[in-house]
């Protein structure tokens, strides 16, 4: 089975889960780590016997088949669309993107280049989703035509401190945390798509260039 090499733009603390979750696999590997931060993305490639290289190398590296986005929120638009410019697939940190519109851009894009995108939380993507798809397939608990899901956290769980201060409050973090897992039963479940974002109000579009806005998640 071909390994396939992936790439991470962002080296702040959930970088750890991903690469240690790479150097696990056997169908997935992690070849470099970048970060607007140089040096922390040599500490982290040190650390896990990775490269470090600049986000120009990693998109144009044609060893790189994915990349991983753990940018700050404000950035993943951007840096997501510069992955699909570049003919790579996406899998991205929540949340997909700040705005509906943005996610709906990003969507056409992977679509008209035959590339896939994906965005945490994975669990999305789990067992037990999946049976729910083939049931309802099935028909075994009769027609549905409509869902509704209910999330709810501890406040002192929200928050991630090597966010940028840009970012709102923990409040706010919360707040779009749970936005985002509230998928509508329009899902179309066995694609790797965010086709389930919502769109909440306050997001803002990133604009600056992809070298510009790859701090860290």
């Amino acid at each position: 089975m071909k390994t396939m090499k992936l790439g991470i733009i962002g080296c702040g603390n959930i970088s750890d889960a991903y690469l240690t979750g790479g150097a696990k696999s056997q169908i997935v590997s992690v070849k470099a780590v970048t970060d607007l931060n140089a040096e922390a993305a040599r500490a982290k490639a040190e650390a896990y016997g990775v490269e470090a290289m600049t986000v120009d190398a990693m998109l144009a590296d044609p060893d790189i088949e994915m990349i991983i986005n753990l940018t700050v929120p404000q950035a993943h638009a951007t840096v997501s669309g510069s992955i699909l410019a570049a003919g790579k697939h996406v899998y991205s940190e929540k949340p997909f993107a700040v705005t509906y519109a943005e996610a709906k851009e990003m969507v056409a894009s992977a679509d008209a280049k035959g590339l896939r995108i994906g965005s945490a939380p994975d669990t999305f993507l789990g067992a037990a989703h999946q049976r729910a798809r083939e049931l309802i397939d099935e028909g075994r608990i009769g027609k549905v035509v409509g869902g509704a899901v209910t999330f709810a956290t501890p406040a002192w769980k929200c928050g991630t401190p090597t966010r940028s201060s840009s970012s709102r409050g923990a409040a706010g973090r919360c707040w779009i945390s749970a936005a985002i897992r509230l998928p509508s039963w329009s899902i179309a479940w066995g694609r790797w798509k965010a086709s389930w974002l919502t769109p909440h109000a306050g997001g803002t579009s990133a604009s600056s260039p992809v070298s510009r806005t790859t701090a860290r998640n």
